[in-house]
């Protein structure tokens, strides 16, 4: 039975111990992942939305919200009718506009999103996936034009003693003992069978 003074100075070997068996290291270099992925899925939901966003006021549409997210929300401000919303699940976002809903009752049919030509109620939605396509030959043609950062394959000088230093054509001794010294001659296509 242990007492209330070894289980103290027990304590402490207890708690070293338990640091090294629970490393919090895989796990903090997974949580970049993570929160690289947040960011760039926050990116295209962003430049999606701000497309559907730009196009409505272009076509003079009251645009009551502009959403990051979904569920509640974590900040926000209002600047003339729009509400932006940075809500808490960051999987989407939404673009609320005036008279979007075709049951609602529009008071002000001049701002109104169900009272729009077809023409720019086409526009309005398919803004979103333009704006992404847009996006993606952006992303193209700065990796095309500077590149990105690779592994290059390098041959150097060779190591003395080793197979690969020593130069000359391939030459290999086949089973039979004879040598061979060419391509064709080692088993190559349209040479003889060893």
């Amino acid at each position: 039975m242990l007492d209330a003074g070894s289980i103290t100075t027990f304590t402490p070997a207890i708690a070293f111990s338990l640091l090294e068996a629970v490393d919090p290291r895989p796990l903090l270099s997974r949580l970049d992942y993570v929160l690289w992925a947040v960011l760039v899925l926050g990116a295209l939901i962003f430049v999606h939305e701000l497309g559907h966003f730009l196009v409505a006021k272009r076509a003079g549409v009251k645009v009551l919200k502009f959403s990051l997210g979904f569920g509640p929300k974590i900040i926000g401000f209002r600047r003339g009718e729009t509400e932006y919303l940075l809500s808490a699940i960051p999987l989407g976002g939404y673009v609320k506009m005036h008279g979007e809903d075709p049951k609602e009752e529009v008071a002000d049919p001049e701002g109104s999103f169900s009272t729009k030509p077809v023409g720019w109620r086409s526009l309005i939605i398919l803004a979103g996936p333009g704006s992404n396509f847009l996006l993606a030959i952006v992303i193209f043609w700065v990796v095309f034009m500077f590149g990105v950062p690779t592994l290059a394959t390098k041959v150097g000088g060779g190591h003395g003693g080793l197979p690969g230093s020593r130069g000359g054509g391939a030459e290999r001794r086949s089973n039979y003992g004879d040598r061979r010294t060419t391509y064709r001659e080692v088993g190559g296509v349209g040479g003889p069978d060893p």
